[in-house]
């Protein structure tokens, strides 16, 4: 059983057969080489265009006499949660809320007993209504500072 070894195929193939494959090898290794690199610096040339407009466009925006309106989007902290009420307690100054997610304190939807700011924004409330409400972190504990009764 014979394993290939280049020496011994180029010397049964006489040398000139050999010298002729690895000149083909050589070629076809130089053509991959030239082909990649014309890939790249097209690709670089195209990210320099693609720069130097984005750079032309921004400065004709600068430019413009007439400022583009911004896009408000209302802070975290305006954003007003959804619950419904489950139990309300005036007298200990907390409300029972079964909330959706809270992604600004990254609480998931659940039931919980949170306290509120002032106790009399309970009076008007009953178990069932549909609320927003707005809960800031107090030193212990998270606290309703504000209630709006969606029903």
């Amino acid at each position: 059983m014979h394993f290939f070894s280049p020496a011994r195929n180029t010397a049964a193939r006489g040398d000139f057969v050999g010298r002729t494959q690895d000149t083909a090898r050589r070629g076809f290794l130089t053509a991959i080489v030239a082909a990649a690199s014309i890939f790249a610096m097209s690709t670089l040339t195209w990210n320099h265009a693609s720069s130097a407009e984005q750079l032309q466009s921004s400065e004709e925006l600068q430019s413009s006499e007439e400022p583009q309106p911004a896009e408000q989007v209302p802070p975290a902290e305006q954003v007003l949660s959804a619950g419904r009420i489950v139990k309300v307690d005036i007298g200990a100054g907390k409300i029972t809320i079964d909330h959706k997610p809270i992604s600004r304190f990254h609480l998931e939807s659940m039931t919980r007993i949170f306290r509120v700011k002032d106790p009399t924004m309970l009076t008007a409330l009953t178990p069932g209504d549909k609320i927003r409400f707005r809960v800031e972190r107090g030193d212990d504990g998270f606290v309703v500072t504000e209630i709006e009764n969606s029903n």
